[in-house]
Order: C-alpha cells, then sequence, then structure tokens
C-alpha cells in the first residue's frame, strides 16, 4: 500500500514537473534590441574603431568647448583660440588642447 502511494506521488509530481517545464519553455515573442554605441565613448576607450564608409566635412571654426577624444577635422581656415592656424587634417582634443592625428598639407601657407 505505502509503495503503491509512492508510486502515485511520484508519477504526479513528474507529471506537474513536465507540464510546468513545457509550458515554460513555450517559444513567446520575438523582441528587439537597439544597442547604441558613443565614439568617443562617455564610460569608456575604444581602442580600434572601424568603418566602412567615414564621410568627414572640413570645418572652419574650431569647437569651442574640446571634450577630450573629440575630433575635428580641419579645413585649413581654421584658428585656434590664441590666432594660430591650424593646419588641414583631422585633430584630436587631449587635456584641452588640440593635436595632430592626420595632416593633410605638407606646410602651412597663409
Amino acid at each position: 500500500m505505502m509503495k503503491k502511494k509512492f508510486l502515485i506521488l511520484v508519477v504526479v509530481g513528474l507529471f506537474v514537473f513536465l507540464t510546468f517545464t513545457v509550458i515554460a519553455a513555450k517559444p513567446g515573442k520575438g523582441e528587439d534590441i537597439t544597442v547604441t554605441t558613443y565614439y568617443p565613448s562617455p564610460h569608456g576607450v575604444y581602442r580600434t574603431l572601424k568603418a566602412s564608409e567615414l564621410i568627414l566635412e572640413p570645418q572652419d571654426k574650431v569647437p569651442v568647448k574640446p571634450v577630450d577624444g573629440m575630433m575635428f577635422f580641419s579645413s585649413g581656415k581654421s584658428k585656434d583660440p590664441a590666432g594660430n592656424r591650424i593646419a588641414k587634417g583631422i585633430w584630436v582634443c587631449s587635456g584641452g588642447h588640440w593635436y595632430p592625428l592626420m595632416i593633410l598639407e605638407d606646410r602651412i601657407s597663409e
């Protein structure tokens, strides 16, 4: 008699377990995830940035409030706050100062 009750309890328990497992494993709706990244990263550093197409428009004015890691494409007509001409090329800000990353002209002509 005890064996029979134990067997019934095991079978009912197994049935309940499998029923809830199947219900929980039933595929639900798909979900969309949007990932947004920023360069320069506000919370970290990128070691490499790859782009299949990169369009840079030269600017005549240096950004007023530079932030470390900010990049600026100078048209060659740009001047720093002290009035010095900034050569045509890509510049990066570090410590509040602009440093050349890539110069696109051999010499500065006035």
